[in-house]
């Protein structure tokens, strides 16, 4: 998701980002036991090839903080920041949201509704989160310059409120 609209983000990443979150959201809303593996595993490729080429942003430097400074889980700490991350996304990247919406099947108003739906988080607390560290870990994501390739990028207000609202 970040990949779409870091100022390195391309016609080509974001390309695969969409086509990548597609493939995994389809499969996503088969049952576990008839998901399409193949499907899932082209579209962590594709997107795991728009992040290396258009880089990360809000989430990515959210989510790799808190897994360093709190501990959780790399997955389930993804999980749990992103219906967030992007609900924040939506007035500063609304073409690029428009975007990721229509390729996990929602409107853009919806689409923290639809992540839920797709990934099912159980929030950074269930994920063994260490809630003492937050402040640290809020002083770590201000501190990291990728934050900057964020259109209009948060204060620590609205970051806080982004990581509490995954707990």
């Amino acid at each position: 998701a970040d990949s779409l609209y870091t100022p390195f983000a391309n016609p080509v990443s974001r390309s695969c980002a969409l086509r990548g979150a597609e493939l995994i959201a389809s499969a996503l809303d088969d049952d576990p036991d008839r998901r399409d593996r193949r499907s899932l595993a082209l579209g962590s490729i594709l997107c795991g090839y728009a992040i290396d080429s258009g880089l990360f942003a809000l989430h990515h430097v959210i989510c790799q903080t808190v897994v360093r400074v709190c501990g959780s889980p790399h997955a389930q700490t993804n999980a749990a920041v992103l219906p967030h991350a992007m609900a924040a996304m939506a007035a500063r990247a609304p073409e690029r949201i428009e975007a990721l919406a229509g390729a996990i099947g929602t409107e853009p108003s919806r689409i923290a509704e639809r992540i839920v739906e797709l990934a099912r988080p159980r929030g950074l607390g269930a994920a063994g989160a260490d809630p003492a560290q937050l402040e640290a870990a809020l002083d770590g994501i201000e501190q990291r310059p990728e934050l900057q390739f964020t259109p209009d990028p948060p204060d620590r207000d609205e970051l806080r409120a982004i990581v509490e609202a995954a707990w």
